[in-house]
């Protein structure tokens, strides 16, 4: 019976502590980045996103997983690592999304202790005078709590100062992390100032002209954005270099990449040799 009492207690505990956790990182992620499924927010990328992703994870998968599948909190760790890792191999280290990902990361830590210790605390406010559970469960109705000791009221007076200084610390971390995750709201993008910009950017000078209306036409159609969508990517232009007497030397391909978000651009060119 003690046993069965015991399982109840920690899964009722790794419920409250998940549901903290997860309050806690749905905060950071003010612009809900991570909140529902990729292929949701992404829809016709499945087959580019399944080729990177093997296992896609999300806040509100974790969510519908927590009552019935977490035992641990090693085993809720596990699906939160997955939300970001894949964040930061899809997208990329250095990319704005990689970037937040990774402080998301750095934050799991503290979100997973903060959720505990104040589990804890709770339990400790729950159990009169009793700081073991096991044995205020056997006794809570033989015996009437002992009156603290001097030396114990000073032991919880400094557990309770430490408690609050490690409370404060980690409000503030929490109140810099928020301050250091860049702003990546949707803006409406401005058409003018897109295509000037990546008419300057390196390699867009040997694009012939039939590529250069394929880019415009590109950005065009796509001159208004829903959040959801974040970046499109295309193959813009492709040529061969040969030698004199006719043998292929080389082949050029320029990849364009545009973030609707952060209003970047990249255009990288590729070349392979014979």
């Amino acid at each position: 019976m003690l046993d069965i009492l015991d399982d109840a207690f920690a899964l009722t505990n790794i419920k409250q502590v998940s549901s903290k956790v997860l309050s806690y990182l749905r905060e950071l992620d003010e612009k809900d980045l991570f909140g529902t499924p990729v292929l949701e927010q992404l829809p016709g990328i499945e087959d580019e996103y399944l080729q990177v992703v093997s296992h896609p994870m999300d806040f509100r998968t974790i969510e519908e997983k927590r009552m019935i599948q977490y035992s641990t909190t090693t085993d809720l760790r596990k699906d939160l690592e997955l939300i970001f890792h894949n964040c930061i191999k899809f997208n990329g280290p250095t990319s704005v999304f990689g970037v937040i990902a990774q402080k998301m990361l750095k934050s799991l830590d503290h979100a997973i202790k903060d959720a505990t210790m104040s589990r804890r605390e709770s339990d400790v406010i729950r159990q009169p005078q009793q700081r073991d559970w096991e044995l205020w469960r056997r006794n809570r109705f033989l015996e009437e709590p002992s009156k603290p000791s001097a030396d114990s009221e000073l032991e919880d007076a400094e557990s309770h100062s430490s408690r609050n200084e490690q409370t404060s610390e980690i409000d503030e971390g929490r109140r810099r992390r928020q301050q250091q995750i860049p702003e990546v709201s949707p803006q409406a993008p401005q058409q003018p100032r897109k295509w000037e910009d990546i008419m300057q950017l390196p390699g867009t000078n040997t694009m012939s002209e039939a590529d250069k209306v394929r880019v415009r036409q590109f950005i065009e159609d796509r001159h208004n954005p829903t959040p959801n969508q974040m970046m499109y990517k295309m193959k813009i232009h492709v040529s061969y270099d040969y030698d004199p007497t006719g043998v292929r030397r080389s082949k050029n391909a320029f990849d364009l990449e545009l973030d609707y978000r952060t209003f970047t651009y990249k255009l990288t060119q590729k070349s392979k040799h014979f």
